[in-house]
């Protein structure tokens, strides 16, 4: 078994996304306009407030699950990859849509720091693990 860099931190990282997701989720259902488009801007807008907290929950868990099962499965940090690529593209796409927005600086000066750059570094590392699975795999 190859050891994974970062375990406890990137399931820390990822209960902590699934936790605000959560949060955040319950906070839309009690708020039902809390997801104005003067802070998260348009594209946010486009999309129900419901999607997005959903598409963060599922993958933080995805991460969590693929933090879980390493070593059991050969291709546990494919899992972990698909996890942070996805929360790499909604991160993404939540900055870019606050940019455009009046009082967006709340949601992006917050979003790249604490959020977007830690799933960038580990989505570094685990591409780094994948290849060396792979490669530790096929000899």
């Amino acid at each position: 078994m190859i050891p994974m860099q970062r375990r406890n931190a990137q399931m820390s990282f990822a209960l902590q996304i699934f936790a605000a997701a959560w949060i955040f989720w319950g906070g839309i259902l009690l708020y039902p306009d809390a997801l104005g488009a003067a802070v998260y801007g348009d594209l946010a807008q486009e999309v129900q407030a419901e999607a997005w907290a959903v598409g963060f929950m599922g993958s933080a868990l995805l991460l969590v699950y693929g933090v879980h099962i390493n070593g059991r499965w050969r291709w546990s940090p494919f899992l972990r990859i698909a996890g942070l690529l996805l929360l790499t593209a909604l991160f993404s796409a939540l900055t870019l849509s606050s940019l455009s927005a009046p009082t967006g600086v709340v949601i992006w000066a917050f979003t790249v720091p604490c959020f977007l750059f830690p799933c960038l570094r580990y989505l570094r590392l685990n591409i780094a693990d994948a290849r060396t699975r792979w490669r530790h795999g096929r000899e």
